[in-house]
């Protein structure tokens, strides 16, 4: 009797053991999966910290592109309307003063064809005497 009490008592024991040895592991295995799901978020937000990052330094750069796009745009405004207005102004000196009109770099096939109603003044006539052709 002795030996089934020790029997029946170590197996009481061990299966005691055994249940807290199961609630252990059980509460290590919940342990490591909240470490994992914690390891997966800061994984997570890392990479969305990277991505806004990585974009908005893409957004900047298209930025300073287009900043530079649009002042080469307006310096090649500028550069054209100066252009444009000392032709102007060359040409209205030179209708203002007939004696001085010649066939000079202003009247260069750059602006006046040979067909142009301004023939006349390269050959020194008035262009209002020369009839446009059909």
């Amino acid at each position: 009797m002795e030996v089934d009490k020790w029997l029946l008592d170590r197996k009481i024991k061990i299966s005691k053991q055994l249940e807290q040895l199961k609630i252990k592991q059980k509460q290590e295995h919940q342990a490591l999966l909240q470490k994992i799901e914690i390891g997966q978020d800061e994984q997570k937000k890392t990479r969305a910290s990277e991505l806004e990052k990585f974009l908005f330094s893409i957004l900047i750069l298209n930025f300073l592109f287009f900043i530079r796009l649009l002042q080469k745009y307006q310096n090649v405004k500028k550069e054209m309307s100066n252009q444009h207005v000392s032709d102007l102004t060359r040409l209205e000196k030179n209708l203002k003063n007939p004696s001085t009109l010649s066939v000079s770099k202003f009247y260069g096939s750059r602006y006046l064809g040979n067909n142009s109603r301004f023939s006349a003044l390269k050959e020194g006539g008035n262009p209002k005497d020369q009839q446009e052709s059909p």
